[in-house]
């Protein structure tokens, strides 16, 4: 890149930056702000579980000896 270039740029990122930081700060203001790390954790987590629950359920309805169930006459 040549100097004009990356003065270009470097504006632009710190324009975007700046926008950036105002949103944020309008956000929180209105109360609608990102949610916080803890509350990102614990989604992941709870969509973990899900799926592990999701997983078991589906291994202990193959495993069902001679029983009937929705699920597998749904995929018969």
């Amino acid at each position: 890149m040549n100097y004009y270039t990356d003065v270009n740029v470097k504006a632009e990122q710190r324009y975007d930056a700046l926008r950036e930081s105002e949103t944020s700060r309008l956000l929180r203001q209105a109360g609608v702000g990102r949610p916080g790390w803890l509350r990102v954790q614990i989604d992941k987590v709870e969509c973990r579980v899900g799926g592990v629950l999701v997983d078991l359920g589906g291994r202990m309805m193959c495993h069902e000896s001679g029983s009937q169930t929705a699920f597998s006459a749904y995929t018969s």
